[in-house]
């Protein structure tokens, strides 16, 4: 089976260090989820896109979670420097049409996007952020580079990405 990307953005993460509501609890079951499937599956990778880390350390600085707490995290999904990717050209251009496209995505949602859209390994991003899940600018561009991979909130193992 060949790799698998997988890149989870800022909101799932800072979601499953909440105890506090049915968020947190949905977030940290799509992340041991991923972990199992982590343990199953050498194959999948977790990618942390640096436009997450930025958010991430907003809030931590901010108070909203530890980097302690993240470090752990990002060890248990076996997270390295290398699945840390930055933002190239390719990416900037891809995440202006977006940007351009749609009103309602931002900025850190678009680069976020347009990184998955230009990786070719990439199977899934999740994300609890309603503005990108099912949207038709972003289903567009799948077509148009012709890759596919699931935006959803929930990871689901053993599933498979259709390509047509």
């Amino acid at each position: 089976m060949p790799i698998q990307n997988v890149y989870i953005d800022t909101n799932v993460l800072m979601f499953s260090f909440d105890k506090k509501d049915d968020r947190g609890r949905d977030a940290r079951k799509t992340i041991a989820r991923l972990i199992r499937s982590l343990r199953e599956n050498p194959e999948i990778k977790v990618k942390i896109s640096q436009v997450v880390l930025g958010e991430l350390m907003m809030h931590s600085c901010n108070g909203k979670c530890e980097s302690g707490k993240v470090m752990e995290l990002f060890e248990k999904l076996n997270i390295r420097s290398s699945d840390m990717p930055s933002v190239s050209l390719n990416v900037l251009v891809c995440a202006s049409e977006i940007l351009n496209a749609n009103l309602r995505i931002g900025p850190n949602d678009a680069l976020l996007v347009a990184q998955v859209l230009k990786d070719p390994l990439a199977t899934w991003l999740l994300t609890t952020d309603t503005k990108l899940i099912g949207n038709m600018v972003i289903q567009e561009k799948m077509v148009f580079l012709d890759h596919r991979f699931t935006i959803d909130s929930s990871f689901r193992l053993n599933e498979q990405i259709v390509l047509g």
